[in-house]
């Protein structure tokens, strides 16, 4: 994975699915470069053993920490640039590891996946390859105010989910194992209605350089990207599975999502963010 990860990018695509499963094998390997190259069972040669060790130093004189040429590390760098036709073994890897995955990890892959997507109906899929998603979607969507990582995840996985449920109902029924992701997507959809003001996402008063300003701005930009990712997706939900639309109208999503609408036609937003700053 060293040697891919020094080949020009991207990667073509007649290796893309050998270099995936080579990343998503060294993604369950935690030992570094420097502890596989001391065991005699991998028997690498003399040479290879040589060649670090020059690297080795070149890396301390650097300040470098040697630890972070973990199989690992190198497979997520090479992940996030890959874009693969068959997005199977992600999904796979997905389902067969989600509680033990940090969002360092969901970061890369959700933007392999989002690439392998792009222009294409995803019909092929069963059940397990797109239900992982839901609990993704889940936890991301609680954890967005307070991990920037998070955000960044969750909006990539979000697009992924758009990209999964168009022109199918099935998948849209596979993602939804229960009502728990639909109750949060109404909920961030009609939670505040400020977040549909233009003034909401000014730093008033505020200069450039102030650093607090500027994440309190990124986060209130993320939170109007997940507002509008979250209202795509429920669109892909009612109009692709007259399952979904069913139970959709069957609870309150339907109306609370109708009431908010109501008061960004009547412009009633405009007057409740001025309320609430004065």
């Amino acid at each position: 994975m060293l040697a891919i990860e020094l080949v020009t990018k991207p990667l073509p695509p007649t290796i893309a699915t050998e270099v995936l499963d080579l990343c998503l094998a060294g993604l369950k390997e935690s030992r570094d470069i420097a502890t596989l190259s001391s065991l005699r069972s991998i028997g690498l040669p003399k040479i290879m053993k040589n060649e670090f060790s020059a690297l080795q130093d070149q890396l301390l004189k650097s300040q470098i920490v040697p630890e972070i040429l973990s199989s690992h590390n190198i497979a997520l760098d090479i992940i996030e640039e890959l874009s693969v036709s068959n997005i199977h073994p992600l999904c796979k890897f997905l389902s067969d590891s989600d509680e033990q995955l940090d969002w360092r990890t969901l970061v890369p892959i959700s933007s392999s996946l989002e690439k392998g997507m792009q222009g294409k109906v995803m019909n092929d899929l069963k059940s397990q390859d797109v239900d992982v998603f839901n609990s993704i979607l889940c936890r991301g969507i609680n954890e967005f105010d307070d991990d920037p990582v998070a955000r960044k995840a969750t909006l990539t996985f979000l697009r992924v989910c758009i990209n999964l449920t168009n022109s199918s109902s099935a998948n849209c029924d596979y993602l939804n194992k229960d009502d728990s992701l639909i109750s949060l997507l109404t909920n961030i959809i009609t939670a505040d209605p400020r977040r549909y003001a233009e003034a909401y996402y000014r730093n008033e008063a505020q200069s450039d350089d102030d650093n607090s300003s500027t994440e309190e701005h990124e986060l209130r930009e993320s939170k109007f990207e997940l507002v509008l990712l979250s209202l795509g997706l429920m669109i892909n939900f009612v109009q692709e599975s007259q399952n979904l639309k069913n139970l959709v109208l069957s609870t309150s999503s339907a109306t609370n999502i109708k009431n908010t609408f109501e008061k960004l036609i009547s412009r009633d937003v405009l007057s409740c963010y001025v309320q609430s700053n004065s």
